[in-house]
């Protein structure tokens, strides 16, 4: 059996003027006084053959009673549909009852068009013929607002502006003739060669020349035998706290003091500023401190 492919042809598209949302057949609420944006419900200067739209029909039922009578199929209670859909209960309440009147109260027309369509979506109801419906016997009054006059700036002000405009100009140029000058004195300045050679190597100097490292008297080089838990302190300053793992080897370095914990002061070597220094017997923790103190290392 061989299916024959149908050519789908799509709706003309165009962009609302108001809230500039993509519409087309499927996103345009027709009525009697034109097509609106399924979007904001402003009124839309198109041509509904262009974009595939019937014209509106009045064979709809009334909105007021498909409304309720899907509402009572539902099983449902005004004040459940009010929660459910988050429609206040006086405006549901006014769209089944069908007055035009009582609709005066909503928020603007617009908004009484998107309470049908949602209204008509959770009953489960097709919304396109109920907002058809509504705009029929409700058409919302079409009201062109012309653009603001733009305000003509009071004389006064022009000339303030063109005031403040040339003071600002004198201001400039009387600091121009000023930088000028100072440019010109500084040129004619003698300078002795001594003073702008010294200024020159100094400034060389002084960009060329890095910052000397911190002196660092004590040294200390740390390796593990087996792994051994350590913590140490440089200069009141914790730089390591954790497991050291056997084999490893790891260089301490302080200006003033040097605080070590070990875990098992039999499973590492410490040697400090080249000198060997016993740590401790196997699995006692040790905790040894050293100062540096008038160009000597002492034992805290």
């Amino acid at each position: 059996m061989s299916a024959e492919a149908k050519a789908v042809t799509p709706s003309a598209e165009f962009d609302c003027a108001i809230c500039g949302a993509q519409l087309d057949k499927l996103h345009l609420d027709v009525g009697d006084d034109g097509p609106h944006c399924s979007f904001c419900g402003s009124p839309q200067d198109v041509d509904l053959a262009t974009v595939g739209v019937a014209a509106p029909s009045h064979r709809s039922a009334y909105v007021g009673e498909t409304l309720r009578n899907g509402r009572i199929l539902r099983g449902e209670t005004l004040e459940q549909a009010a929660r459910f859909t988050r429609i206040r209960l006086c405006y549901l309440r006014d769209l089944e009852d069908g007055d035009t009147s009582a609709l005066e109260p909503y928020p603007g027309r617009t908004y009484a068009r998107f309470f049908v369509r949602e209204y008509a979506d959770h009953l489960g109801l097709d919304p396109v013929p109920l907002v058809r419906r509504f705009d029929a016997e409700v058409a919302p009054a079409i009201v062109t607002l012309a653009p603001l006059p733009r305000p003509s700036r009071p004389v006064y002000q022009r000339r303030w502006a063109i005031g403040a405009a040339l003071v600002l100009a004198a201001l400039l140029s009387v600091g121009a003739l000023l930088s000028r000058h100072d440019e010109v004195r500084e040129t004619s300045s003698p300078v002795s060669p001594t003073v702008e050679g010294n200024a020159r190597f100094h400034a060389i100097g002084h960009a060329r020349t890095a910052a000397p490292e911190p002196r660092s008297p004590l040294r200390a080089v740390i390796t593990a035998s087996r792994d051994c838990w350590i913590l140490a302190s440089e200069d009141d300053a914790i730089v390591l706290r954790e497991t050291v793992r056997a084999g490893t080897t790891i260089t301490l370095r302080a200006t003033r003091t040097l605080d070590l914990r070990l875990g098992d002061a039999g499973a590492v070597r410490l040697v400090l500023n080249g000198r060997p220094i016993p740590t401790g017997d196997a699995g006692d923790v040790a905790d040894l401190s050293f100062i540096w103190r008038d160009g000597s290392l002492v034992r805290a």
